[in-house]
């Protein structure tokens, strides 16, 4: 079989069930701005009264939540942990079973060398983050035109669908180094967990703003959904960024692979 195949099958129901819940989650979302747009000024003045590092994690202009894709990566922000778990994990099960899952076999009797091996299970994880990205800005996109809010939203969901992918692969490059670096991790799910949620409280404690450097620390700042709504495009410096993370932690993950002994356990 495939290698490629191989893994995309496997994580395919994990990945739909991620992407679903992203969609309905969404969905509420913007269903719920259509029942609360005539209190948004109530609801200015109640964010006026956050304190100053709330409204730094929340983003640098509260008043975008007067829009319907405004309230959606405002509140957005919070949740936003669960899609990095997503991703982290979807690399730590893809790539943490080094001498199992049909590893060994497709080394040492198709034969596949192992740099095939590993961009092929990289590919299968481009692919999947690829369809749930699809999906979720689909969701987005279908909601807003039932509400008659889609006329000034298709470039900004593009951008959106930008901001989602890259930050999902820096998560998944990330999953797919602590899969080679640790390779006896018994429970992806709470590495996943404990290394997401230490980047979230990076971003929501120690990131006073837009202009802060440590925003080069967490992923969870490079594309944020207001700061995209605000600009109207990716920040380039941290696009640029994103991508040499990106190759940096794979270009590890690949050496590791390199130097480590593959057998049938």
């Amino acid at each position: 079989m495939n290698i490629l195949s191989f893994e995309f099958k496997r994580h395919l129901k994990m990945t739909i069930f991620f992407a679903l819940f992203l969609a309905i989650f969404s969905s509420g979302i913007l269903f719920f701005y259509i029942y609360i747009k005539e209190d948004l000024d109530m609801m200015m003045e109640f964010f006026d009264r956050f304190p100053a590092p709330m409204k730094a994690m929340m983003g640098s202009e509260v008043s975008i939540v007067t829009k319907p894709l405004g309230l959606f990566s405002f509140i957005y922000s919070f949740i936003s942990l669960i899609p990095a778990i997503q991703a982290i994990y979807l690399g730590l099960s893809i790539h943490g079973s080094p001498f199992s899952e049909k590893t060994s076999e497709f080394i040492f009797t198709k034969p596949a060398s192992r740099a095939r091996h590993f961009v092929m299970k990289v590919f299968s994880g481009f692919a999947l983050l690829i369809l749930e990205t699809v999906f979720f800005i689909a969701v987005l996109a279908l909601v807003l035109f039932f509400m008659g809010e889609s006329d000034d939203s298709a470039s900004t969901l593009l951008w959106f669908a930008d901001a989602f992918l890259l930050t999902q692969v820096v998560f998944f490059a990330l999953g797919t180094l602590l899969a080679y670096l640790f390779m006896g991790i018994k429970s992806y799910l709470s590495v996943s967990l404990g290394v997401a949620a230490f980047f979230f409280a990076i971003s929501a404690f120690a990131v006073s703003g837009n202009t802060d450097k440590l925003k080069f620390l967490t992923p969870f700042q490079y594309h944020r959904f207001d700061s995209v709504l605000l600009n109207g495009y990716l920040d380039s410096d941290l696009f640029f960024f994103s991508l040499l993370i990106i190759t940096v932690l794979f270009g590890i993950s690949y050496f590791r692979l390199t130097s480590a002994d593959v057998y049938n356990r």
